[in-house]
């Protein structure tokens, strides 16, 4: 009995080491790995928000952190950070402004995991930015795809545009879910406009629906000319409200995509609460 008892312990030992791929790592020992990209240490201040685990290739076990750097400029005073207890290191990924992490997600079932982020920045009272899906080959990330968002209000308007340009807005919102029942999470994308004469006076006017099949690790877009308005497979996980949609025609999706399953499910990323810098 002594003998087994011992045996489990020393199994279960490299769990209850501080930041191994058994356990979440500690901010400080986030902290402790960070290094540049020329293998040193920075000696400037980080600041942790949130970790998740992600899956790399071969079955390693990582880490994405959404950081704070206090020091850096409104420019770049965010980042993302890839922690791989393996390496005992992490490096920095994607520096912004303003960044979050959307959703951890394998997308084609293959152990392997993808990284859906949103990155923003304001300024002057307009906020622009980029919803973006990211794949990972060891340190480099590769970018799935990628959709820009954002507006004009700080320079839009009677009082702020000389010759009195419209306002206009573009927020995106992202569905992921299995159009075609090949087990892969396709990408459904509506892009929610907003137009109006001033700032104040903005109005709901049109949602642009884009529809990606994930084939051989990329994305590839179906015709532009597609309603998902019209299929009720698609309405249900998406909570679509019809409203007056930019298409041509009425074609459905049943004829691109095949067959659909009775019962999709999915599950939707949208973009975080708008604060704007009005400097």
């Amino acid at each position: 009995m002594t003998r087994l008892v011992m045996v489990l312990v020393f199994i279960a030992l490299p769990c209850f080491a501080a930041g191994t791929a058994c356990s979440m790592p500690s901010h400080s020992q986030i902290e402790k790995w960070w290094k540049s990209e020329d293998g040193k240490s920075p000696d400037e201040e980080l600041h942790v928000k949130e970790v998740r685990p992600i899956r790399l290739k071969g079955g390693e076990k990582a880490f994405v952190a959404s950081v704070i750097f206090p020091t850096r400029g409104h420019c770049c005073g965010a980042g993302i950070l890839l922690i791989r207890p393996d390496l005992q290191e992490a490096r920095q990924l994607h520096s912004v402004s303003n960044v979050q992490i959307d959703r951890v997600i394998d997308i084609d079932g293959d152990g392997i995991d993808e990284l859906a982020i949103t990155d923003s920045q304001s300024g002057l009272g307009s906020l622009g930015g980029n919803k973006l899906i990211l794949s990972f080959d060891g340190w480099s990330p590769g970018i799935l795809h990628m959709r820009a968002f954002g507006d004009n209000l700080g320079s839009c308007g009677s009082e702020l545009s000389v010759t009195r340009r419209s306002c206009h807005s573009e927020s995106e919102r992202w569905t992921f879910v299995d159009l075609n029942g090949d087990g892969a999470q396709d990408l459904v994308e509506l892009v929610d406009c907003e137009d109006g004469p001033e700032p104040e006076r903005m109005a709901f006017t049109t949602t642009v629906v884009n529809v990606y099949l994930f084939k051989d690790k990329k994305f590839v877009r179906l015709s532009p000319e597609l309603n998902p308005f019209d299929h009720p497979t698609l309405q249900r996980p998406l909570g679509l409200r019809p409203p007056r949609p930019r298409f041509p025609n009425q074609k459905g999706l049943k004829n691109e995509i095949g067959v659909l399953g009775g019962g999709a499910s999915a599950t939707e990323e949208t973009l975080p609460s708008r604060s704007r810098d009005k400097r």
